[in-house]
């Protein structure tokens, strides 16, 4: 019994003095990046089937896809943020065929400058369109 509570002091005491603390690593300015990328993309079916319903209903497959990413930038005193967003959709309806249900392109993008007083110059732009009629 004492040989077990001696290896138990024993092991503990090594286990302990085996975790030791690590210096921190600080980051020097220039590795931090300075394009940031993030966003989602969406794909999303839908199908819906109707027998035998009283209320009506109609039997249809359907389809979207959605894009919305951020590419901004920073270095110093400028600053450039840009979006992305985009999406199509279609949905197929028993016996009156295909209609559009989504269809979006947008970009914006802002440019600013920051001064070495208190003034911040902007410039902002937008474009928007669809992919196609309807």
């Amino acid at each position: 019994m004492k040989k077990l509570i001696l290896f138990t002091l024993l092991f503990s005491f090594c286990a302990l003095s085996a975790q030791t603390k690590e210096p921190a690593v600080e980051k020097k300015k220039d590795s931090i990046p300075k394009w940031k990328v993030h966003g989602k993309f969406t794909f999303l079916l839908n199908q819906a089937s109707f027998s035998n319903w009283l209320s009506g209903g109609q039997d249809n497959v359907s389809g979207n896809t959605t894009i919305n990413y951020d590419f901004n930038y920073k270095n110093d005193e400028w600053n450039w943020d840009n979006k992305l967003i985009t999406g199509y959709g279609l949905s197929h309806i028993n016996n009156e065929g295909y209609r559009k249900t989504n269809d979006r392109f947008e970009f914006n993008s802002l440019l600013g400058l920051k001064s070495k007083g208190y003034w911040f110059f902007s410039f902002f732009t937008n474009f928007r369109t669809q992919y196609s009629k309807g």
